[in-house]
């Protein structure tokens, strides 16, 4: 009895050995590299992107179901359940439908999103969501910044005037959906640019050839180094002026494989390759990745 008892206990003894060393190498492995990474996560026939920052992450969208609970799990370490910043491009369902979950699993502390309302079930859903947690909830606009150490992030549009000239106020007490339009939602879609060192991208959300008109008489568009291109690569949401004026070296399309849309358009992918841009597709790559320290920079897909 006593032998087995020894037994027993070196064997609990080298379990726990062996647990603590596979959670010592889980823990290492997964510490960050001092790098911004950014991820075109592969949720399908929508929009998720996600960016890491050291301890830090900003979610741009959250796609079309909860396939981008994966992308989180996949580069968020397992310990950390804090999302410093989500932005809510517009209120169409390939976009927004991820959010509930992800603000049932994590703790987010800042929302930028557009206040431009849908009368959706999935955007109610979000709005209860957002509204429901202790996130900060900022009205995205011209002009909005933050930053995450030596990350840039900067709204550049709508702007005021646009919003104001374009919709209307409703009668609400929410902080979200304060205003309604005639036009298309996705003129109203947040324009995100994000720096670090000489390394800049440009997140466009379903921005429409009529906003793109309007940032570029406002010179509002930036050079980038990346360009998420505006939705899916539809041939209607991209001005060869525009993409001109961004000239980035590397695209992104966000696209579902064999999507009925027939998305990316043929015509966008003959605008990208006549900029000489990269292509980075979710419908033919999966999942893309860009990482840079600000000097340097590396593409994986």
């Amino acid at each position: 009895m006593v032998l087995y008892a020894d037994l027993t206990s070196r064997m609990k003894f080298t379990l726990f050995a062996l647990l603590s060393v596979l959670l010592l190498f889980a823990f290492i492995t997964q510490l960050p590299d001092g790098k911004l990474h950014i991820y075109m996560c592969d949720v399908g026939q929508g929009d998720a992107i996600l960016i890491t920052y050291k301890t830090s992450q900003v979610l741009i969208d959250a796609g079309p179901n909860n396939s981008v609970q994966t992308c989180l799990s996949t580069h968020l370490p397992f310990w950390d359940r804090t999302i410093e910043a989500v932005v809510v491009t517009h209120a169409d369902s390939d976009h927004v439908f991820g959010f509930p979950k992800v603000f049932e699993r994590f703790t987010v502390e800042r929302v930028f999103i557009t206040q431009i309302d849908s009368p959706t079930e999935v955007y109610q859903d979000v709005k209860k969501a957002i509204l429901e947690s202790n996130a900060r909830v900022y009205d995205a606009h011209l002009g909005q910044e933050m930053s995450i150490g030596e990350v840039k992030f900067k709204v550049l549009f709508p702007t005021h005037n646009f919003i104001e000239a374009y919709s209307e106020s409703v009668n609400t007490t929410s902080q979200i959906g304060t205003r309604t339009t005639k036009k298309d939602r996705n003129d109203f879609s947040v324009v995100l640019s994000v720096t670090h060192g000489q390394f800049s991208a440009l997140f466009t959300g379903d921005t429409t050839e009529f906003a793109e008109r309007a940032m570029l008489q406002d010179n509002l568009v930036p050079s980038a180094y990346f360009l998420k291109v505006p939705h899916h690569g539809s041939r209607n949401n991209l001005l060869q002026p525009f993409l001109s004026a961004v000239s980035p070296v590397v695209s992104g399309i966000s696209a579902g494989e064999k999507n009925r849309y027939g998305h990316p358009h043929q015509e966008i992918l003959n605008l990208l390759e006549q900029q000489n841009s990269t292509i980075l597709r979710t419908d033919m790559h999966g999942e893309s990745e860009i990482a840079t320290d600000g000097r340097r920079i590396w593409v994986s897909q």
